[in-house]
């Protein structure tokens, strides 16, 4: 379980927003030594163009069969100055008209409202987490969050409605929403499974990371669901699962040729570490400190999401959030966009 104390209420409330939990107080705190040794490599601000000012919270695009690029953006701020923003924005996208900084991910005319959780709970709030696209019709899926205020309920399973460009979820949570990893974070298909992936506090500023699957078919199926619990086995008991590292909520998963590579932030943190394993369920590479996060005095980074559409040959397009206890202007806040080195 997740627990937070009242000392913890404030890191509650900035780490539910970038899609984690709060920890105790009571535990040791992790050996982060590692951490300053990362180098700070330049970034840039998501989908500032035109009479977009830029994104915030969790940025992610996927590609289409048919060319096009679907970009699912937390917010997207419209304006200078003191912009407006529109929460939970789904975008379609031309592939040969994106920016290197993820212009052409959103527009002036993106309404919000891009997540659809009424067969959940009519009066809760629904956050799009990993998406994935299931491979050969080309349906698209994102897990959802869903939450009244910071309570979290649970995670379902959207499908995007193309007519409306809203992803609708159905009906019955696939994840608890009481303290369990939070499995969903991020998303992988691979060898007729979709992979969820999600973290849960194991101490101060501590987090293990989980993984569970289902053949892709049955995705929308909570019996279908198996938890890891270690050595390639899975089982249908979510108490019974075994972490797969150490790591941080908001992490982000992706197919680099035969491996699998995972990002993830150290919590309430500025450091972005890297992981590689030879499958979904590892056996994985210790965390290599890659890059910090640009990001204000006293902010730190999460909803990490890696964005294929915008990675040239070679290297990985990662975005990351920002978040602070401590107000930030518009441009403080925006989504940012790091070139990484394929591993």
């Amino acid at each position: 379980m997740c627990r937070a104390s009242a000392l913890l209420l404030a890191a509650t409330v900035a780490v539910v927003a970038l899609g984690g939990c709060a920890v105790s107080l009571d535990d040791e705190a992790p050996d982060t030594s590692a951490a300053p040794d990362a180098p700070l490599l330049a970034s840039c601000p998501v989908a500032a163009s035109g009479a977009v000012a830029g994104a915030t919270g969790r940025v992610q695009a996927v590609s289409l069969p048919d060319g096009s690029v679907l970009a699912v953006l937390g917010a997207v701020q419209h304006g200078s100055g003191s912009p407006t923003e529109a929460a939970s924005v789904v975008h379609l996208a031309t592939a040969n008209t994106l920016g290197a900084c993820g212009e052409g991910l959103a527009a002036a005319d993106d309404a919000g409202g891009g997540v659809d959780v009424t067969a959940l709970d009519s009066d809760a709030a629904g956050t799009a987490l990993g998406v994935w696209v299931e491979p050969g019709e080309g349906a698209v899926h994102a897990f959802v969050s869903v939450a009244r205020g910071f309570d979290v309920l649970g995670t379902g399973l959207a499908t995007l409605d193309r007519a409306t460009g809203r992803f609708i979820a159905g009906a019955g949570y696939l994840f608890a929403g009481d303290g369990r990893p939070s499995y969903g974070d991020a998303a992988l298909v691979a060898g007729g499974y979709v992979y969820a992936y999600g973290c849960a506090a194991s101490g101060f500023l501590a987090e293990d990371c989980f993984v569970a699957r289902a053949p892709v078919a049955d995705a929308g199926d909570r019996t279908a669901w198996r938890y890891f619990r270690d050595g390639g086995d899975f089982g249908a008991d979510p108490d019974d699962a075994w972490p797969l590292f150490s790591g941080g909520s908001g992490l982000a998963v992706a197919q680099v040729g035969p491996r699998v590579v995972v990002a993830h932030a150290t919590p309430l943190g500025d450091t972005v570490l890297l992981r590689t394993g030879l499958g979904p369920t590892g056996p994985w590479s210790p965390a290599a400190p890659t890059t910090r996060c640009e990001v204000p005095a006293g902010a730190f980074c999460g909803a990490l999401a890696f964005v294929a559409p915008l990675a040239d040959a070679g290297e990985l397009a990662l975005t990351y959030a920002v978040a602070s206890f401590e107000p930030l202007d518009a441009a403080a806040r925006r989504t940012r966009l790091v070139r990484l080195s394929a591993p």
